[in-house]
């Protein structure tokens, strides 16, 4: 039904990895909108951004083509602006902490995966 909340997947990281996949071939054309929500990351290395990929129809990860402008309000600092052309695209870019008290939570909206004639794209709230 149009306008509900459908969970596709779930991912539980309950200790330390590299990378998450999520949707893979559960991320079909029947969605036009897709929000991932990721609650208290931590990392173990001191100062990391996390990023993330599309994968295309064959699940394999998609290295180019990002284009990303932002700004970021934080309350301890002035705004900041920025875009580029990157090889993934940033999900958690607050060059977060270690798992000494550091957490971050965000949530990623993408829009037109499914349909090749529009761009992809996606906005965050972290």
């Amino acid at each position: 039904m149009a306008g509900n909340l459908i969970k596709i997947d779930e991912v539980d990281v309950t200790s330390g990895v590299s990378s998450v996949t999520l949707g893979g071939t559960n991320w079909d054309n029947s969605y036009d909108v897709y929000q991932v929500v990721a609650n208290n990351v931590q990392c173990d290395t001191d100062t990391k951004t996390l990023t993330f990929r599309f994968l295309d129809s064959s699940n394999a990860t998609i290295n180019t083509g990002y284009n990303v402008a932002f700004k970021t309000l934080k309350s301890n600092a002035t705004f900041g602006n920025d875009y580029g052309s990157l090889t993934s695209a940033p999900f958690i870019d607050l060059y977060l902490g270690t798992g000494t008290g550091e957490q971050a939570n965000g949530i990623l909206y993408i829009f037109n995966a499914n349909n090749a004639s529009q761009y992809t794209f996606y906005t965050q709230e972290i």
